[in-house]
């Protein structure tokens, strides 16, 4: 009978940590990781896991692992959600050097305390950390917007009109306004990103989003222009407009189908920048997390 670990994620953090990403096959590395973290989530009857937060470093593979040796883009929905929750380390690791700064504050003041004080790197650091807080948080939703709006235009190239609107709602119902039962407006949060999100990004996020329909009108202009009448009957129109409209629909429908009609708008690689971007933001959170446990000895 396996024995309950008393803190079953350290195991899988240590082995995480001495993972080389890039030095590494990834294979019998990464079933490793993958046979640990099912053991970890076998010996979860108590549910005492259920309200942590998954390890930074879990995170960071998972990340990796979508990214790279080749970008998957039917992953983009998970992540968005990995880049969410890093985000969210990012907002708690931004606190915390808030608190030792003004702890360093007090600690030199009082000489008499037992505490140590900060070097001046780690003070200069965690005020870097601090003061920049808007600048990463520009860059994360720049990482979001960028992912939403991709996997959306992938969502409308696939030809499912339904799941390109439910997508639609699920990334930016916080463009609608509700009212409760006493008649107060509030945002509808269907995703994670949407938490703790201030009016001026979701404008910022409404913008990006604004030029989806150009994308999608220009989709169908293309597919009209390029149907081959002999092959989706674009030419075999009834008299019925219903009828036309229909075969309209199957022709444009069967254009999109079409690998090299979708690579005309999207492809499956990310943006250069994106990628960049979202590597920045991500090893930027891994190196605060790092500062911050070697003064406060956290994990």
């Amino acid at each position: 009978m396996a024995t309950r670990q008393k803190d079953p994620l350290k195991r899988l953090k240590r082995e995480l940590q001495e993972y080389d990403f890039e030095a590494t096959s990834g294979r019998p590395q990464g079933d490793k990781i993958r046979e640990t973290l099912d053991e970890i989530l076998d010996n979860n009857d108590g549910g005492e896991l259920d309200d942590r937060q998954p390890p930074l470093e879990l995170l960071a593979y998972t990340v990796n692992a979508i990214l790279y040796p080749s970008f998957l883009p039917e992953l983009i929905p998970d992540l968005i959600r990995l880049t969410t929750m890093i985000e969210f380390y990012r907002l708690e690791l931004t606190e915390k050097a808030s608190l030792l700064i003004d702890l360093n504050t007090f600690v030199e003041l009082n000489k008499s305390s037992q505490v140590s004080s900060l070097t001046k790197r780690q003070r200069q650091y965690f005020q870097h950390l601090v003061d920049n807080r808007e600048v990463l948080r520009q860059i994360f939703l720049n990482n979001i917007s960028a992912l939403c709006v991709l996997d959306l235009k992938r969502s409308w190239l696939a030809n499912r009109d339904t799941d390109f609107w439910l997508l639609w709602t699920e990334y930016f119902s916080i463009f609608q306004e509700d009212y409760d039962s006493e008649g107060l407006v509030f945002e509808s949060l269907s995703h994670p990103f949407h938490h703790k999100i201030l009016p001026e990004e979701i404008a910022f996020l409404q913008d990006c989003a604004s030029h989806l329909p150009e994308f999608m009108d220009a989709t169908v202009r293309v597919a009209v222009e390029q149907a081959d009448p002999g092959r989706v009957h674009i030419k075999i129109v009834p008299s019925s407009a219903v009828n036309s409209s229909y075969f309209l629909r199957q022709s444009i429908r069967e254009m999109f189908q079409l690998q090299l009609f979708s690579e005309q708008f999207i492809t499956d690689t990310l943006p250069p920048e994106v990628l960049d971007s979202l590597e920045y933001h991500l090893n930027f959170v891994l190196g605060a997390a790092d500062q911050i446990k070697a003064v406060t000895k956290m994990g």
